[in-house]
């Protein structure tokens, strides 16, 4: 892993890429990856484009002795009128494939090219994709994709089959079914990603500012939740909690007179936003009891004003 602006490697050669490996931390931030243990099917994700369609199966080709080559890509089979594309001709462990003008292309989404192909349409012959309606036939079109790897050599890697499961109708042109794969790491994978900075959106703040709260409401004289005396006898620091505050703001508490009481200055990292005050006036005198009125102002996000109670 590379700091692209600086051309630093930040991890180099890092191996601890399954499951429960600790990744250390880089640059303020830690990895964690999710690396599946073999290909399969997404099932989430693969669907036609209109859940009219009947589903699908996709799995490796399978032939006789002849097993296909389980490449990790996506695909996209797209359909249209007869002539869009054209199946191979060929001959696989003494099965004849002929080829013919089809209503679909194939295309591999991870390489964006389209690939060869075999059909075997077991459904009519008129080289349209489909299955038969009547559930006892079991007679359905497949596609059986035809790949060339890293060297240059022609396998056979995966097939697609229409089912009954679901849908009502079989593929007609403007339909488009997306097949992806969960994929462990590859050799050849490249993950990029960019952080940015925290920043501050004034509409939410300003949105924000009627979850501003006092905790506790009313405030009792002794709260369990207050830190405890370190000292043999007597409580500990009295504390009321201004909670859900913009990043900078100022709270002026107010007796019910009207007269201010304590003014406290609120400035922290966005992702804090409480103030803690110690329940003193501003020459660090105990208050009395009573109601209270705050107000928070947030300069170029707006005001909030509320009470709270301490009570014996």
């Amino acid at each position: 892993m590379k700091n692209a602006t600086e051309n630093i490697a930040l991890l180099q050669n890092d191996s601890r890429i399954e499951i429960g490996d600790e990744i250390p931390i880089t640059e303020g931030f830690q990895l964690i990856l999710n690396n599946v243990q073999q290909l399969s099917l997404d099932h989430a994700k693969s669907i036609w484009n209109t859940p009219d369609v009947f589903s699908f199966d996709f799995n490796a080709f399978s032939s006789g002795f002849i097993q296909g080559v389980q490449n990790p890509c996506d695909y996209e089979i797209i359909i249209g009128d007869v002539g869009i594309s054209t199946s191979k001709d060929t001959t696989i462990s003494s099965r004849r494939y002929t080829g013919k003008p089809v209503n679909f292309k194939v295309i591999n989404l991870t390489q964006q090219k389209e690939i060869e192909f075999l059909f075997s349409e077991n459904n009519g012959t008129d080289g349209k994709l489909s299955i038969n309606l009547n559930p006892t036939a079991q007679e359905a079109d497949r596609i059986s994709f035809l790949e060339y790897d890293q060297n240059g050599k022609k396998n056979l890697t995966w097939q697609f089959v229409l089912n009954l499961r679901s849908g009502i109708r079989n593929p007609q042109p403007g339909d488009t079914v997306r097949i992806f794969l969960n994929k462990p790491f590859l050799s050849v994978d490249e993950y990029e990603f960019t952080m940015k900075n925290s920043v501050i959106s004034q509409e939410k703040a300003k949105g924000g500012l009627k979850n501003i709260r006092v905790v506790p409401n009313p405030y009792i004289a002794a709260e369990t939740w207050e830190p405890r005396n370190t000292y043999s006898s007597g409580r500990g620091p009295r504390e009321i909690h201004f909670i859900n505050l913009p990043s900078k703001c100022t709270i002026r508490i107010f007796n019910i007179s009207g007269a201010l009481v304590r003014k406290l200055e609120h400035s922290a990292q966005n992702e804090n936003g409480t103030e803690i005050w110690d329940v003193l006036s501003g020459e660090k005198f105990e208050i009395a009891y009573g109601i209270y009125v705050y107000h928070v102002e947030a300069p170029g996000i707006g005001n909030k004003t509320g009470t709270f109670a301490i009570i014996k």
